[in-house]
């Protein structure tokens, strides 16, 4: 009968070759992976080498041109300060103003800087809806910046009677950055553009914020508060139903103070060439006089002097 013999031991230079043997058939493997997904690889590594070199070419190219808006800015910074806002954009031949700064670097921190400033000048010169579209423009950040833009975008929806958007914007103001300098004065604007649109809940809502931070309390605009929420409280005991009310007027802006001298005249064909006689027109016959003149008194004519008697000589 025969045995069974045991399984040999595999010796050393077995364990080797399959080694071996796994090397290559995953290096095949490989290889023919490689082979069959050779374009892809390929473009997909050329493409991680050209986006590192595009953000490091980003960055030198977005530092230089912050330089040049930062030099720009300086420059012109001044005449808006001083409240020269329209020479502040326009700028002059050798300084760009803050529109030309904002259109050229407004991808830059210092171009969206300008842009802020640009928009400010607009709104001041009541140049509204480009004003709107620079604040708009503008990249806010969680700061006074940010939030001061977004209360001049929640006043200019105000203007425009679009009360629950000029709410909204207002209390994002008061969230963006909390400040005893502007919180309470934005939340009271938030209160009053609520009331406006016949929202009283959300109206006393912003007032009770007010009142409920005692670091505020000193504030006028926490006095103005306990003023309008008593007023509201009043209206809802009473069950009063309110109607939006509609836009404001807006107050035009101030007319342009450019001396007649600077002014372009169109001479008129058929003209000389001459200096032009400017009459000023002759008032309507049946225009009334403005209200508040005071009415012209016509003096009353000087008494004739009666002569003196002739004396009669003495008998």
């Amino acid at each position: 009968m025969a045995q069974l013999q045991p399984p040999r031991a595999a010796s050393p230079s077995h364990h080797e070759e399959l080694r071996e043997d796994q090397l290559v058939t995953a290096t095949f493997r490989a290889r023919g992976f490689f082979e069959e997904h050779r374009r892809p690889i390929t473009i997909g590594a050329v493409v991680v080498i050209v986006l590192a070199v595009l953000i490091g070419a980003w960055g030198w190219w977005q530092n230089r041109q912050d330089q040049a808006a930062a030099e720009a800015l300086g420059t012109i910074l001044t005449e808006y300060e001083a409240g020269n806002y329209e020479a502040a954009l326009e700028g002059s031949d050798d300084r760009p103003g803050l529109l030309e700064i904002a259109e050229q670097y407004g991808s830059t921190d210092t171009g969206n800087l300008a842009t802020f400033f640009a928009a400010d000048a607009l709104y001041q010169l009541g140049r509204y809806d480009e004003a709107g579209e620079y604040f708009e423009r503008y990249d806010a950040g969680d700061d006074l910046l940010g939030a001061g833009a977004l209360a001049a975008r929640g006043a200019l929806a105000e203007q425009a009677g679009e009360w629950a958007d000029a709410a909204a914007l207002y209390t994002r103001a008061a969230d963006a950055y909390p400040s005893i300098a502007t919180t309470p004065d934005n939340l009271l604007s938030a209160a009053r553009a609520f009331e406006y649109g016949a929202e009283l809940e959300p109206a006393r809502e912003a007032l009770q914020r007010i009142l409920d931070e005692e670091d505020w309390a000193e504030t006028p605009a926490a006095q103005q508060a306990v003023i309008t929420l008593a007023r509201l409280d009043a209206l809802v005991a009473a069950g009063t139903t309110l109607e939006p009310r509609p836009a404001p007027t807006v107050v035009p802006p101030a007319p342009s103070t450019t001396p007649p001298s600077d002014l372009n005249f169109t001479i008129p064909e058929g003209m000389g060439a001459g200096p032009v006689e400017l009459t000023p027109a002759a008032p309507a016959p049946d225009a009334a006089p403005a209200p508040d003149a005071a009415p012209t008194e016509t003096p009353a004519p000087a008494p004739a002097e009666t002569p003196a008697p002739a004396e009669v000589p003495a008998q």
